[in-house]
Order: C-alpha cells, then structure tokens, then sequence
C-alpha cells in the first residue's frame, strides 16, 4: 500500500468514525438505558454473589454455588437482555425509514445508502456490546477479587458472553429485516415477532396435529417436524442456552453455528432490502 492509498484509507477511516458520532447523537437514549439494564444486571449479580459469601459457608461451598450461577443464573438473564438490546437498537436505529419526512431528510444528505446502513449498523452494535462487555469485566473483577475466579467459572462467563453475542447478532439482524419489510413501526414489531417464532409454532401445531390424527405417529427429535426446529431462530437460542446448562458441548456448538448462519443470512436480505427500498414505503 503506497502512501497515498494510506491516506486515502485514513481519511475514510476518520469521516466513518465522525459519522459514527454524529449518529450517536441521536441515539443517546437508548444507549443510556441500555448501559442502565448493564448496571442494574451487575449490582443484581454482586447481591447474589455476597448472598453466598455472607452465609459464612466453607470456601469449596460458595466456589460450588458461583460456578452455578455463573452457568445456570447467568444465561437466561443474558438472552434476555441480548433480545432487549437487539429490539431497542434495531427499531430506534432503524426507525427513520418508517417518517417520511425523516427518511427524505436523510436520503438527501451526500451520503450513499450502504454507507448509511454501515453507521447506523456499526452503532447498534458497540452500543450494545460496549456496555455489555463492561459488565462482564466488572463482574469477573468482583469474582476474582474474592478469590473465587476458578477456571470453570471464567469459562462459564465466557461461554455466557458468547452465546449472547451470537443472540444478540441474530435477533438484531431479524429485526432490522422485519423494519426493512414493514411500512410503520407496529406492523415492524409483529413482523418481528412472526419471523421470530413461526417455525417452532408450526413444528408445534403439527406435532399436536399428528399425534392426535395419526395413532401411527411417534414424537422424536430425527423426524421431518423435529428438523423444522433448525429453522427457528428462538428455538436455537433456547437450545444453546439448555444445552450449556446441561453440559453437552458437542450440541452447542452446532447450535451456535446454526444460529451463526442465520445471522449472516438475515443481515444478507435486509441489506439488499435495504439497498431496494423506495422512500414512499415510509407509512
């Protein structure tokens, strides 16, 4: 790379990161009450953690009872949080496209559309990561500084962090699709929704279905209705999150990678959705 090449590509490299700003600007809400959820998750893990050690067990004890709420405690609470962060940057960054006087205000500035999409996107996701990886550090930190930061409880926390990327990644992605699709926010929001959870709605109705019409039929997880669970992005979540509790790595890992695809897949259409869609789609 000569050195005009690296001028060039510093000079891109400065306006994305002042367009990045600018966009955080508007964005500054959501961000704090995000980084409050972080917060309060964190003050509600150092009670717990206290909750044990307070009890005056034997050290082998509460090393016992953190690497259980390290493994069990910590997942459910952060699925939930990675789906309030995915909904709350996805329709707040996203949401100009449904105004339409928002949306001809911002195709009128000299930006190209993919550009746009880029800052926002980008965004999103250090607004949420940020401050979620901030609370795994200060957590870890509270742990470790009482000693109690065993290999199997920075492994816990580890996997717990991952997991929620990978969710968090998936439901963004199928939310900004559901925004692309939608003309207004509510019919954005259901869109989210049915995206969300129809297949393991499907795979249900036609297990009831079968096993009530077919004396034949036999619920198994290698038939073609249990394959439908692949599909289902809440249910993959579920089943990494189970999974890891249960121990079995083997399955996670393929869930994850399963969800993994479907994050790539999701950001691939809304991308192109994105780059397709007309301005009179707002309302």
């Amino acid at each position: 790379m000569n050195k005009s090449d690296k001028k060039n590509h510093g000079k891109k490299a400065e306006a994305f990161c002042n367009r990045l700003k600018e966009d955080c600007k508007r964005r500054i809400w959501p961000l704090v009450l995000f980084g409050l959820i972080c917060f309060l998750m964190t003050a509600a893990f150092e009670l717990n953690l206290e909750s044990y050690i307070g009890r005056e067990l034997a050290f082998a004890k509460i090393q016992a009872n953190i690497e259980r709420l390290t493994r069990n405690g910590m997942i459910s609470t952060y699925l939930i949080v990675a789906g309030i962060g995915a909904c709350l940057f996805g329709f707040q960054g996203f949401g100009w496209l449904m105004k339409k006087e928002q949306g001809d205000f911002y195709h009128s500035q000299p930006m190209k559309r993919r550009d746009r999409f880029k800052v926002i996107y980008t965004n999103g996701i250090l607004m949420c990561l940020v401050p979620m990886f901030l609370h795994v550090f200060v957590y870890s930190l509270l742990i470790g500084f009482r000693g109690y930061l065993s290999k199997v409880v920075a492994i816990n926390i580890l996997v717990n962090t991952g997991i929620f990327v990978i969710a968090f990644f998936v439901m963004y992605h199928l939310v900004i699709l559901a925004v692309m699709l939608a003309g207004n926010l509510l019919v954005a929001y259901m869109l989210a929704a049915i995206i969300f959870t129809y297949t393991s709605i499907l795979k249900y109705l036609l297990d009831v279905f079968l096993e009530n019409y077919f004396i034949t039929y036999v619920k198994s997880y290698t038939n073609a209705v249990a394959w439908l669970g692949y599909f289902s992005p809440v249910e993959q979540i579920y089943r990494s999150g189970n999974f890891f509790v249960r121990g079995f790595w083997n399955e996670i890992t393929v869930h994850l990678l399963v969800l993994a695809m479907m994050a790539v897949l999701f950001l691939g259409v809304a991308l192109w959705l994105y780059k397709k869609r007309p301005s009179e789609a707002a309302g």
